[in-house]
């Protein structure tokens, strides 16, 4: 699946695509978790980037050829329930 206006040389090295990007590739643009979580975020609601989680990557949460998904909610629900993942 290739999405609208995409440029996928932004994120894969190979032409054509054929791996998955390494995580450095996210955090090239986009930044690493500890800069993610000192953003501000809405009042009442949590930054999934300050986490306790060791090893969660960008695309545990994030994938770009298919709808994302919400990691926190396979062990919490309430205050992560209906948080929007891009």
């Amino acid at each position: 699946m290739k999405l609208p206006n995409a440029n996928c040389a932004l994120c894969h090295s190979e032409t054509p695509p054929s791996e998955r990007p390494k995580e450095q590739v996210c955090v090239k643009c986009h930044g690493d978790l500890k800069t993610l979580g000192s953003k501000p975020i809405p009042k009442g609601t949590v930054n999934p980037h300050l986490n306790h989680v060791e090893e969660l990557y960008c695309r545990d949460c994030h994938h770009m050829h298919k709808p994302s998904t919400n990691y926190c909610e396979e062990c919490h629900d309430n205050k992560f329930l209906g948080m929007k993942v891009p």
